[in-house]
């Protein structure tokens, strides 16, 4: 398949497993959802963290699935994603109060680890190594037949 082709088909895909993480309902995703799991996660990583950083991510994800993230970004061999990722839930688990006050907010709340979420999210988008480049293979291995 020629690249451009392929891209698009990863495009197409990448937008068909966000939608269906809509919901933001992960047990039941999970439950209905189990062999896509992995690739439902890497793709609202991939949106939440390029449009909003890890803040966004993590508030959308309410604590939730927090651990298969971590496992799929391994699997994705994603490693400049999984070291900041890993940074963000570090700052998270440091900050717990503040972690919680930021889950039970309405977002635009100011707070503390909000803003050293967002100095992470600097850094990692610094660093111009896109995930879904940097998990490419990953993602091309859940395209369907």
């Amino acid at each position: 398949m020629p690249s451009d082709t392929l891209q698009a088909a990863l495009d197409t895909q990448l937008q068909s497993w966000l939608t269906a993480t809509d919901s933001g309902d992960w047990q039941q995703i999970a439950s209905t959802q189990a062999q896509q799991l992995p690739y439902l996660l890497a793709a609202r990583f991939s949106y939440d963290v390029s449009q909003g950083g890890f803040a966004q991510f993590l508030y959308n994800m309410r604590g939730h699935m927090l651990a298969q993230i971590e496992d799929m970004l391994i699997t994705a061999q994603a490693d400049i994603a999984h070291d900041y990722y890993v940074q963000a839930i570090s700052l998270c688990l440091k900050n717990k109060a503040d972690y919680q006050r930021f889950l039970a907010s309405n977002y635009i709340e100011a707070n503390p680890l909000k803003d050293q979420l967002q100095l992470l999210s600097v850094a990692y988008l610094g660093k111009r190594i896109d995930f879904s480049t940097e998990a490419h293979a990953f993602l091309v291995s859940g395209l369907p037949a």
